[in-house]
Order: structure tokens, then sequence, then C-alpha cells
């Protein structure tokens, strides 16, 4: 993977970045390792640069304040949800992949369009069975419910969702397994 892991100034997960960016970091001396491990080293004909895993910012980034407004979206929902149906009908929970986002309240009766409080992850038999029902109605008429509640995600959370899981490197899991509880 050709990505570094960006901390801010408080040690947490900020963003991801290529390897260019973060060299032009280091360079600018706006970053500095913060792990040990070297993912690659760049090279000009006259400079060569060591690029850690994890690299740390030494001040507060201007796009620290636009952060915490995250962007809802498809492929977010279905990343927070784990790619699994939510839907749990009487005691039975839906374990199938959730291919498609479900509005709880549907737009056609006044709900949110995207909003990760209105969205969960279903499958297309699950999603195809509530229709435009709400999740009350269907939960007095047929026992549905929920796995739980939708949330909006945590910052690290959002951050994985751009990287598939099998290649997210050993040294970023200290400083993502920190924020997996907040």
């Amino acid at each position: 993977m050709n990505r570094v892991l960006v901390l801010d100034a408080a040690w947490q997960p900020d963003r991801i970045v290529s390897f260019e960016r973060a060299v032009t970091l280091l360079w600018d001396g706006k970053a500095v390792a913060a792990s040990d491990e070297i993912v690659t080293t760049m090279r000009s004909p006259s400079v060569s640069v060591d690029v850690p895993a994890v690299i740390l910012l030494g001040q507060v980034a201007k796009w620290a304040f636009k952060r915490d407004m995250p962007v809802c979206t498809r492929s977010g929902v279905l990343a927070r949800d784990q790619h699994v149906c939510q839907f749990v009908i009487g005691d039975v929970a839906c374990h199938r992949p959730a291919s498609t986002i479900d509005h709880l309240l549907p737009q056609s009766r006044g709900g949110a369009g995207l909003s990760w409080s209105n969205l969960v992850g279903a499958c297309a038999p699950h999603n195809s069975a509530k229709a435009d029902h709400t999740l009350e109605e269907m939960a007095k008429s047929h026992g549905w419910s929920l796995k739980r509640e939708p949330f909006e995600p945590r910052r690290s959370i959002r951050l994985l969702n751009r990287v598939p899981a099998h290649v997210i490197p050993e040294s970023w899991l200290p400083f993502l397994a920190a924020q997996a509880g907040r």
C-alpha cells in the first residue's frame, strides 16, 4: 500500500496521504516520523528520504475544523455496518451481505436523504420487503428491529473505510485501536 497515516498534534488519526504528500510534510518540517517502520525510500538525483508508515503533524492542521463534519455516503454507511444486513426479524439476526442501504424513515414519508441516523446497510431481500414502510410499522406487523442503532462513525472508522482491511499496515493499529472506543 502506498499510503501513510497522519496523526494530528494530539496523536489522533487525522488522514491518510500518499507517499509524495508525506515526503512534502516531512521535508517542509510540518511533520516528523511517528513510527519506526519505513515503508519506502523516495529518491531524487540529490536527495533520499525515508518514508515512515505513520507521521505526526507538529501543529494543528488547517483542515482540522472540517474533519468533524463527515459526509454521509452509501459506501460509508455500508462500511460502518461492516457490509452486513442490520435487520433482525423476530429473534433472528440477518447475516447476509448488505448490498443496499435502507432509509429507516423512507424519503417518500418525510425521512432524511443521506443521514447517518436514518440509513442502515440491508440485504436486497429485506430492503425489498420493507419497501416504503417505517421500521416501527415493520416492528409491529413482522417483529423487525435493528442489530444496533445507526450512528455517525468516528474519524478513525471513516479513515479506514478508504483502506481495504487486508492492507492496513500493522504499524497503524496502535493508533487506530486507541480511537476505536471513542
